[in-house]
């Protein structure tokens, strides 16, 4: 995912569009096995910068624009 993602900023991998995609899409399973939460503070928490109710929506839109590329 966002480690392996060629547009990031993450140091400490080799970049690469398809091991970005793999790591995305296994993202998305577990996010669909156990959201997260979108309500209240939870939801405001951030990982890696990202508020906890948007990383679906974040995820989906960098698996949409790696497959573009």
């Amino acid at each position: 995912g966002m480690w392996h993602d060629p547009n990031g900023s993450r140091q400490g991998t080799d970049k690469s569009k398809e091991e970005a995609l793999k790591g995305y899409g296994r993202a998305k399973e577990l996010i669909d096995l156990n959201p997260f939460p979108h309500e209240g503070d939870e939801g405001r928490k951030k990982v890696y910068g990202i508020e906890k109710r948007n990383i679906s929506v974040f995820i989906d839109g960098r698996i949409r624009q790696l497959a573009l590329e």
